[in-house]
């Protein structure tokens, strides 16, 4: 039998929303359901600069079946 002791530190950053803008300094993400608009900087991404990253973006409809 072998053990494994392991501790693991996460960053994350996690948006949701509507990219209604990509400028210079970021996207600008507006909450479906709230409205309001926030700015994900570039700079928000820095904490992950010489680390592996996992990046994806996904664009979803859904649509309601009878």
């Amino acid at each position: 039998m072998s053990i494994v002791k392991e501790q693991e530190t996460k960053n994350k950053i996690k948006a949701k929303g509507i990219l209604t803008e990509v400028t210079t300094e970021g996207f600008l993400i507006e909450d479906e359901k709230e409205g309001n608009v926030d700015l994900l900087k570039f700079s928000d991404f820095e904490m992950f600069v010489g680390k592996a990253i996992s990046f994806s973006v996904a664009d979803v409809e859904k649509v309601e079946l009878d």
